[in-house]
């Protein structure tokens, strides 16, 4: 057990080899495997499964290995234990699964592989907390966003598997494609489809803090929205709205009334409403704005005048939503393959304690990537 908490794996070898009870345990009921995956020690974990330790012992307080490697965010140990057979979704004294503590600890690499392997997202500990909420209470957005994906997912299963069969149909209903606004959606290539969203959600925001300036760039990018809502079959009354807003961003200044407020305002909560409701755009549209915001970000670190306040404001605005971007890149098709490693590095820039004017032009450049690849050539 000491040489296993150690990691000494020739000398647990060497004890092994001379007659030690590899399942032997303590007054708390910690065997050696117990001990190695609880201080990360790996490769001494492999050495006794393969000297027959048992991969499934509890404790005193029904733990198991996988229960304290996942507990201490040692995904190496976790993976090695899931294959040499170790139950997913056993439960310690207080209800808590591999999952919950992982999850409970902020362990996001962790987090991912168990729930690859299967783990039950939907287990509740005694006190009625589940792997999502904890990671909700104690704040931690990466892994609150992974288990957020994989449980729309199992959602999303779970409703194809119970749904109506097309014999189940009423008699004269129109098949799903029978819609032509519908038919030309799906029609649309799904890459374009992720571009059309991802400007949309860009130009709103470029709209929100330029129009009040009188700036070209708020004319420009309400044509861009009217253009875009066309090739993703928008509602009519809504690409007429972003043709308003066009139009009125065309006036001269002294027509910068209130009324121009009204419409920008009505334009971007029309805009959210419909994106967010689209199963295909809601992130790319999440993901646009949010990189307008990086921009904003960098561009006011980059100036040593920039008031203090001000950075911190947008920090504070851009960094809860760092995490749970990058974590819902990595499960979205047209974002994991072209857009990860920016919307990584652009999280680990805004994890440091203190941002200084280094980071504006690396945080302008993330973005500037961002925008380049997600966009779309016709940008």
């Amino acid at each position: 057990m000491e040489a296993a908490a150690e990691g000494y794996t020739n000398t647990v070898r060497v004890l092994l080899e001379n007659g030690a009870d590899v399942n032997a345990k303590d007054n708390d009921g910690w065997s050696a495997l117990f001990w190695a995956a609880f201080s990360g020690r790996t490769e001494t974990v492999r050495a006794l499964l393969e000297k027959g330790a048992d991969v499934n012992a509890k404790n005193n307080f029904e733990d198991s290995a996988l229960i304290q490697a996942a507990y201490g965010g040692d995904t190496s140990t976790v993976t090695l234990l899931l294959e040499k057979g170790a139950v997913i979704d056993v439960k310690d004294d207080q209800g808590r699964t591999a999952l919950i503590e992982a999850s409970r600890q902020g362990h996001a690499d962790t987090v991912r592989v168990l729930l690859e392997k299967g783990a039950d997202l939907s287990a509740q500990d005694k006190g009625g907390d589940t792997a999502l909420s904890m990671a909700q209470k104690n704040n931690y957005p990466d892994v609150f966003a992974l288990l957020r994906i994989a449980a729309g997912r199992s959602s999303e299963k779970s409703a194809r598997s119970t749904g109506t069969n097309s014999a189940d149909a009423p008699k004269g209903s129109s098949s799903p494609r029978a819609n032509p606004v519908k038919a030309s959606v799906e029609a649309l290539d799904k890459k374009s489809l992720a571009q059309a969203f991802y400007r949309l959600g860009l130009d709103m925001q470029m709209i929100d803090v330029s129009w009040s300036q009188n700036s070209p760039l708020a004319s420009r990018s309400a044509h861009s929205i009217q253009e875009d809502l066309k090739k993703v079959t928008a509602p009519a009354d809504l690409i007429e709205l972003a043709r308003q807003a066009n139009v009125r961003l065309d006036a001269p200044t002294e027509d910068n009334s209130g009324s121009l407020a009204r419409v920008v305002r009505d334009l971007r909560a029309r805009l959210d409403k419909y994106c967010r409701a689209q199963a295909d755009g809601e992130f790319f549209y999440a993901a646009g704005g949010y990189t307008m915001d990086l921009t904003l970000l960098g561009e006011k670190l980059k100036n040593p005048q920039e008031a203090a306040p001000s950075v911190e404001d947008g920090r504070r605005k851009t960094v809860p939503v760092a995490a749970v971007i990058a974590a819902e890149c990595s499960a979205t098709e047209n974002c994991k393959e072209y857009a990860l490693p920016y919307f990584v590095s652009a999280a680990t820039i805004l994890r440091k304690p203190r941002l200084g004017p280094a980071d504006g032009p690396a945080l302008v450049s993330v973005s500037s990537d961002l925008e380049r690849t997600l966009s779309g050539d016709e940008r």
